[in-house]
């Protein structure tokens, strides 16, 4: 999981968290999979990036039924999403981190709910929740004083050598599923084959 694919950043204004905190890291994994890829024929990182997080985001309500059913796995993921509700209904007891701007943006951010790593491990898991890729070529950029840490795609030259898989659709039924079996005592079977989901 990592990047923002339009320059939708949610740490700054053009770059994704995982791409700001380490884009030396970042663009040397990017620069290795143009060199690999060229000679494999074909891209070998795969992304899940901020906007399709965005785009694919869960209601709260289906939060609060995987936190409500009083499991071990349940209290595991009220404690992973504390924060994010935190942002989503702030009450005075909470205190929250984040101030002024940046806690502006979450909240924009966290009308529903999100969680990007979830995606990121359900599409190595399960290739078939992927509904939609699109293969370009992905660099990050480190001088930028605004950008650095930004994930640009050359959109422009289709034809140049891509590296990365872009994730844009996902099976959304599908990723409920696998997260009801992961946090709730609920045992659903987990075929990705979306005429069963």
């Amino acid at each position: 999981m990592g990047g923002s694919m339009n320059g939708l950043g949610n740490s700054n204004r053009t770059a994704e968290f995982n791409m700001k905190y380490d884009p030396e890291s970042a663009f040397i994994v990017f620069q290795s999979s143009s060199k690999l890829s060229d000679i494999a024929r074909r891209p070998l990182i795969t992304i899940v990036p901020w906007e399709t997080t965005l785009n694919h985001s869960l209601s709260w309500s289906f939060l609060e039924e995987l936190r409500l059913s009083k499991s071990d796995k349940s209290y595991f993921l009220d404690c992973i999403t504390n924060l994010s509700r935190t942002f989503k209904d702030p009450t005075p007891e909470k205190s929250n981190p984040w101030k002024g701007d940046k806690l502006d943006n979450h909240k924009r951010q966290l009308n529903s709910f999100l969680l990007p790593d979830i995606y990121a491990v359900i599409a190595c898991l399960y290739p078939t929740s992927i509904e939609r890729y699109d293969p370009w070529s992905v660099k990050i950029e480190l001088q930028g004083i605004e950008t650095r840490g930004m994930t640009h795609v050359n959109w422009t030259s289709p034809d140049d050598c891509p590296n990365a898989k872009i994730i844009t659709e996902m099976n959304m039924p599908f990723i409920k599923r696998v997260m009801m079996d992961c946090f709730s005592d609920i045992n659903w079977p987990l075929q990705a084959n979306q005429n069963q989901v």
